[in-house]
């Protein structure tokens, strides 16, 4: 963790610069027309986006400069970065929609990486079914063994672990029809959100967001929901994630976010 860590402290550099703007051609024009400190600035930003050739050329700038110790560092981090980012273990995603609200925000840039091993609770950028060309972000709910159901806009939750181990971890268990359930298991450590405005009268159609048939979970698959409830398009409505034959990643922390704030926030 402490490596993608390091990279939090320039990444307050967007502050100052656009979204789409290309910081790595940027930094090499500004130093071409000799304002150094400018383009090592640009650099920095393109290097705290994960642009290994900017991370390389800050590596050949301080070599110059004599500096061999913080070149030596470059050239190093260049390396690594440029092999995950090539064998795409690590992306870097930008969220569209307001599903995930407020854990991640319309615009928040964040890193992530490669991963097989999901566990509840955690957030997970996956291919959806429908769509292997295209990256869904969500919470992962449930995973194989696990009964999932919704009623009246609760969730509820009854882990493949057993009973022992429901009673165990959570005071909010209920007994319904012989089955040990977890109502609303990601609410206390998580920020769910609930729109007060959606209901049954005026959202009838969308049945899936206040009851939701009782379900388990198959191997290799996983159900997930937006944290921003009543405006996510989830497993809900087009069923569950392939955990084997789906890309999946575990995002870190916010990269870049229009509210300057969230720029570095972990994510849980």
């Amino acid at each position: 963790m402490k490596k993608f860590q390091n990279i939090l402290y320039v990444v307050l550099l967007l502050l100052f610069t656009s979204l789409y703007a290309d910081e790595y051609a940027e930094g090499l024009k500004q130093i071409e027309q000799g304002n150094a400190d400018v383009g090592v600035s640009y650099l920095k930003i393109a290097r705290s986006k994960g642009n290994y050739k900017a991370t390389y050329m800050l590596g050949l700038i301080y070599e110059k400069a004599g500096d061999y110790k913080l070149a030596t560092k470059y050239f190093k981090e260049a390396t690594e970065w440029g092999e995950l980012f090539k064998s795409q273990k690590l992306k870097i995603f930008r969220q569209p929609s307001s599903s995930m609200q407020p854990t991640i925000m319309i615009g928040d840039e964040i890193l992530a990486i490669k991963t097989k091993d999901i566990k509840h609770g955690d957030i997970v950028v996956f291919q959806p079914p429908f769509n292997l060309k295209t990256f869904y972000i969500k919470r992962c709910i449930a995973l194989p063994g696990d009964k999932v159901m919704i009623k009246n806009k609760d969730l509820y939750v009854s882990f493949a672990q057993g009973e022992k181990f429901m009673k165990a971890n959570y005071s909010n268990t209920i007994k319904i029809d012989d089955t040990l359930w977890v109502k609303n298991p990601y609410s206390y450590s998580h920020t769910i959100h609930h729109d007060a405005s959606i209901t049954k009268k005026n959202f009838g159609n969308l049945k899936a967001i206040f009851n939701f048939p009782i379900t388990t979970i198959k191997d290799n698959e996983m159900f997930v929901m937006g944290d921003n409830r009543d405006h996510s398009n989830d497993s809900r409505f087009w069923g569950m994630v392939n955990l084997k034959n789906t890309k999946l990643y575990k995002p870190f922390f916010v990269i870049y976010s229009p509210e300057q704030a969230r720029i570095g926030l972990e994510l849980k």
